[in-house]
């Protein structure tokens, strides 16, 4: 039966029939899943056994050469050794790889499981069940517990839903009890679809942004600010007029202005302090250079502009008076 859902069906169902000549893919995932874990154990023992006979012959050879007697005890216990952080390192590896494989065959049975029936017409009751099920993850996904990515897997379900809407009422005819209720689950859908988007946008970029501020390095503070402005880039490309987006986006661009701008002020200080106030007046006129570059509000821009030629005007006056006392000092010849 084509309608019949993966979590329904039997073990048997799920296995190739090779005499009926089905042939089914989630069967064939597993047999290469289990494969390639074959061929990477095999890969990982054999560079371990390479590694350790490399590690046991240089230890031994380093006693030797020192005329240990028993050279090959330490040589064997750096050998032990190891091994047995390689069979650590490998419980680790196998592990992350076996959840990395169920997490995603998961997320194809419940995208198989959401999608409905592919081909055919989309019943009545059938259109009911997958939003009852959307509505539920819905919910769930709403808890304060809850993680951004749901909300990001919400928003792909919901989209999946609303394509398949799409293609059914290009078939459905006026006067179809169809109509109303896939109008309805539309309508019902495309907030959601929206709802969850905008929670993942303003959920992961925020988490970025936090992030970013407790970096020590400038590069790496204005790489994390810049994966969270993606994150908004990629919510602007479906909603480009939503207020909050706009707004969240102003806000992290400024903030990498001050993270650039922020940078050379920090340095000039520095300089300041240590009595360089030539170097001082070159390092703020960079901060000036990088702030003309930024994309941020002109009003906020114009009070850090005014503020940084104030320090420069400052600290060149002081040099002017600096280099006039060296003047009036020095012997007149």
């Amino acid at each position: 039966m084509r309608g019949k859902s993966l979590e329904n069906r039997s073990s048997n169902e799920l296995m190739p029939s090779f005499r009926s000549g089905e042939f089914n893919p989630n069967a064939t995932a597993k047999y290469k899943s289990r494969k390639s874990l074959w061929l990477m154990n095999i890969a990982y023992f054999s560079a371990t056994c390479v590694v350790l006979l490399i590690l046991f012959f240089v230890t031994w050879t380093v006693f030797h050469e020192n005329e240990e007697d028993a050279a090959w005890i330490p040589a064997g216990i750096v050998a032990v050794a190891f091994f047995s952080a390689s069979i650590a390192a490998r419980e680790i590896i196998l592990r992350r790889f076996q959840n990395r494989q169920l997490l995603q065959h998961e997320r194809m049975e419940k995208r198989a499981s959401f999608a409905g029936i592919r081909n055919g017409k989309l019943t009545l009751e059938q259109n009911a069940a997958i939003l009852r099920r959307i509505k539920r993850k819905s919910d769930a996904a709403n808890t304060v517990q809850d993680t951004p990515e749901n909300h990001w897997e919400l928003f792909n379900l919901s989209s999946e839903y609303l394509e398949r809407i799409e293609r059914e009422l290009q078939n459905v005819h006026v006067g179809s009890p169809r109509l109303p209720a896939l109008r309805k689950g539309q309508e019902q859908i495309q907030v959601l679809q929206k709802h969850h988007l905008l929670h993942w946008a303003s959920e992961t970029s925020q988490n970025l942004t936090r992030e970013a501020q407790v970096r020590v390095n400038m590069n790496e503070k204005i790489e994390t600010a810049q994966r969270a402005l993606e994150i908004l880039q990629t919510a602007s490309r479906f909603y480009p007029n939503e207020r909050q987006l706009s707004e969240s986006t102003s806000a992290i661009k400024e903030f990498i202005a001050s993270i650039r701008v922020g940078h050379w002020v920090e340095a000039a200080e520095r300089a300041v302090f240590k009595g360089h106030l030539k170097k001082a007046v070159d390092l703020y006129r960079d901060a000036l250079f990088d702030l003309s570059r930024e994309t941020i509000d002109e009003n906020e821009r114009d009070k850090i502009k005014k503020r940084i030629l104030a320090e420069i005007i400052r600290l060149e006056n002081d040099l002017h008076r600096e280099k006039a006392s060296r003047k009036h000092l020095s012997p007149k010849t």
